[in-house]
């Protein structure tokens, strides 16, 4: 009975070292420049529009984006939300383009219907992404915060 409790015990101890030894590991996920945007429609709601973003993951294992909430700027105007409406999940050792839904709320369709504008109108402009996201790999989860701006040209997507 005890060389069970003592084989219970080792086990214990080596999965819970692996558990922790195995969070040590994680590399961040990355988002990189946006490839494209594509306007989906203007209605009473609001404007919507999906914004393709290219999202790395160098893990050796897949990871889910189960929950994510970012503020959409162009050209220092909020043009709108992406939220999460499904889960996203990226392979690992993988760099794969993500479709992501901009949404625009009815109080906001003028300055949507402005920043829209501006995205087609001028050569480069700028967008701002401000937000974060929940990851999950297995049981573990960890939530990461992204700021990232940049400038796009639309008309060469």
């Amino acid at each position: 009975m005890k060389k069970n409790r003592q084989f219970f015990r080792i086990f214990v101890f080596v999965f819970t070292f692996g558990l922790f030894a195995s969070c040590s590991f994680y590399k961040p996920v990355t988002f990189g420049t946006i490839q494209g945007v594509k306007l989906k429609g203007i209605s009473a709601e609001g404007i919507n529009f999906d914004v393709m973003i290219p999202v790395k993951n160098p893990n050796s294992y897949s990871i889910t984006l189960v929950d994510y909430n970012f503020d959409v700027e162009i050209e220092n105007s909020v043009a709108g939300n992406i939220s999460s409406s499904q889960a996203i999940t990226i392979p690992a050792n993988s760099e794969e383009i993500q479709k992501f839904a901009v949404n625009t709320k009815i109080k906001d369709v003028f300055t949507g219907l402005t920043a829209v504008y501006k995205i087609f109108a001028q050569p480069e402009t700028e967008i701002q992404f401000k937000g974060n996201a929940k990851v999950k790999a297995y049981l573990i989860s960890k939530k990461i915060e992204i700021d990232q701006k940049q400038k796009v040209n639309i008309n060469k997507m």
